[in-house]
């Protein structure tokens, strides 16, 4: 929200210089406008509103157009003994989009919408084909329809034709892109961020550990008190010889009939 500044004007971006680009025109004079709207009690005569545009429009052809007007505005007028003047906004604002803004806006937004491509996600094309459409003047939805989605990346239409529906107006194919777009960068972020940071052994382990069944209330054979130890082969043979057992050491069985 914008604030009051010691001069009375709202804090908000003043509008960039126009030098006569005829591509930028558009942006700049809208520019303009809003900034007078928020500040309508302090520009609230069509002279102050004159004069603020005219102050962003000092070099090329937009600063010749400004220099010029200012000398026809302020040449004394012989009759009267009076400056000419700046004349009415609305006389301002029609010889500043005759002079800037292409008579055939309409054709050349309509031409472009012919052309247009997605670069970025699907939120940037989006709002370029929503500008475009409002200067085309087109209303046909199943033309407007047909230019969306030629302009889509071919991973992303076939990802809204997956559906079980497809959207039927525009409205609904401005957020069925976005959605998919979305959707889709997040899984992609996603799939990047497991990549760098849990390797395909961590992983591994890491599953490993989590199924082992190791408990060390059930001690091995080799790990009881009561087991004589290994007999190395000289006490095997006598063992043997003796008729001892080779498990307990006892005479009267063998090993396999043990039960000690």
């Amino acid at each position: 929200m914008s604030t009051p500044n010691p001069t009375g004007e709202a804090r908000l971006s003043k509008p960039n210089n126009f030098d006569g680009d005829k591509s930028y025109a558009r942006r700049f004079l809208s520019s303009c406008q809003a900034y007078l709207s928020l500040n309508e009690r302090i520009y609230n005569t069509d002279k102050s509103k004159i004069i603020f545009i005219l102050s962003f429009m000092q070099e090329k052809a937009a600063g010749d157009w400004a220099t010029n007007r200012t000398t026809v505005a302020l040449a004394p007028n012989p009759t009267t003994n009076t400056t000419t003047g700046f004349g009415t906004w609305v006389d301002f604002l029609n010889d500043f989009r005759n002079t800037f803004i292409t008579t055939d806006d309409s054709a050349d937004a309509r031409r472009q919408l012919l052309n247009i491509k997605q670069t970025g996600t699907a939120d940037d094309y989006n709002t370029q084909f929503r500008s475009l459409v409002t200067r085309s003047n087109i209303s046909d939805k199943n033309a407007l329809s047909e230019m969306y989605q030629q302009g889509l990346t071919r991973g992303l239409i076939q990802r809204i034709y997956a559906r079980d529906k497809l959207p039927d107006t525009m409205e609904e194919w401005y957020q069925a892109a976005s959605r998919a777009d979305n959707l889709y960068r997040r899984l992609q972020a996603l799939n990047a961020t497991s990549t760098t940071t849990t390797s395909s052994t961590q992983r591994s382990t890491r599953f490993k550990n989590l199924f082992s069944t190791t408990t060390s209330s059930s001690p091995t054979p080799t790990n009881s008190p009561n087991r004589p130890k290994k007999l190395t082969p000289e006490e095997r043979e006598k063992c043997m010889k003796e008729g001892h057992c080779l498990a307990c050491r006892e005479v009267g069985h063998n090993a396999r009939d043990c039960t000690c």
